[in-house]
C-alpha cells in the first residue's frame, strides 16, 4: 500500500478499543479492527472486523473532502497489513440508514476513485460476500 507523509493525515490515539484521531472541524472518530479469528476459523488468516464510527461530530462540515481523513484510515490499514500480512478485514456496509451505497463508492469501489483503489497497488483484494439477516 501507499507510503502516506505524517503531515497528510491526523494524529492517532490509541484507545482501548481501537484508534481515536479528531478532524480539523473538531469531529473525533474511533476505528476500531476485532480480531474474529476464532469465530470464522480460516487456516493461517487472522480476520479483523474493521468500523469507523464518528464519537463526537462539532461541525457538521464533511471532513472526507480534505482527504486527511482518508489518508488517516489508509495508514492505519497500511499498519495492519505490515504487521500481518497474512490478515484479511471485514467490512460490513450496514443498511439500516440506507446509506450503505455512499459508504460502498467511498471505500470499496473498483469503479469509483475509492479509498481502495487510490491506496491499494495492485496487492489486495476484495471478495464481494453479500449477507441478509
Amino acid at each position: 500500500m501507499t507510503t502516506l507523509n505524517s503531515s497528510s493525515r491526523y494524529s492517532l490515539t490509541e484507545a482501548p478499543n481501537g484508534y481515536i484521531f479528531t478532524t480539523d472541524y473538531g469531529n473525533e472518530y474511533l476505528v476500531t479492527f476485532s480480531d474474529l479469528t476464532s469465530i470464522i476459523n480460516l487456516k493461517g488468516l487472522k480476520i479483523y472486523d474493521f468500523g469507523i464510527e464518528v464519537i463526537k461530530r462539532n461541525s457538521v462540515k464533511n471532513d472526507k473532502f480534505n482527504g486527511k481523513l482518508k489518508n488517516t484510515i489508509a495508514a492505519l490499514l497500511s499498519q495492519l497489513f505490515f504487521k500481518q500480512p497474512e490478515c484479511a478485514i471485514l467490512i460490513i456496509l450496514d443498511t439500516t440508514d440506507n446509506k450503505h451505497q455512499a459508504r460502498y463508492r467511498m471505500f470499496l469501489s473498483l469503479k469509483h476513485n475509492s479509498w481502495f483503489k487510490q491506496f491499494n497497488n495492485g496487492v489486495l483484494e476484495i471478495i464481494d460476500l453479500p449477507l441478509c439477516e
